[in-house]
């Protein structure tokens, strides 16, 4: 029962995705300096949230603010990590997933250095939606030139998702 469980959960990635064509990595999140201001608004925020829950008595609201204080305290004394991304002849790799391409409707770049440099995703399911990749320092018409192999371009995408545009005000990401 505990091989099912692990292989259920575990993503799998094949051994062997062909020929690679490109491959790059980028940073987990940005570590952006954030100003005293902001930590003033966010405990601010914390605390109001803290005491509507309490004076409801919505202990799981409660619970789930202490839960995302201490998550974004966690995370500001952790380093990020490299997720590496591999284009390959049989699918691409984000992290230690594996997409095949048949798995994927279309495929999208916004490049515009130095704000918006990513690569978007998009799978057949409707389920799944779409995932944005950071390009980072890769060259995005070597991207281009062999996702156009196995994906069609989504040419009427003109700029990077809301929640992208939304971390970055927030200087989450």
């Amino acid at each position: 029962m505990k091989d099912f469980l692990t292989k259920l959960v575990t993503p799998h990635v094949p051994e062997d995705i062909g020929t690679i064509h490109v491959n790059w990595q980028f940073p987990e999140y940005v570590n952006r300096q954030k100003t005293v201001l902001w930590y003033v608004v966010i405990v601010g925020v914390l605390a109001l949230c803290l005491i509507y829950a309490i004076a409801t008595a919505n202990y799981l609201f409660a619970a789930i603010m202490g839960l995302s204080a201490f998550i974004l305290v966690f995370q500001h004394f952790q380093a990020p990590r490299s997720i590496p991304v591999v284009l390959g002849e049989d699918g691409v790799i984000v992290d230690r997933r594996f997409y095949p391409y048949k798995a994927l409707k279309s495929f999208s770049i916004i490049y515009e250095p130095p704000h918006s440099k990513y690569l978007f995703l998009d799978f057949q399911s409707a389920v799944k939606g779409s995932l944005s990749v950071p390009i980072e320092n890769a060259n995005p018409l070597q991207i281009r030139e062999v996702l156009l192999q196995y994906v069609a371009e989504d040419l009427e995408r003109d700029g990077e998702a809301f929640h992208n545009t939304l971390e970055k005000m927030m200087r989450m990401r």
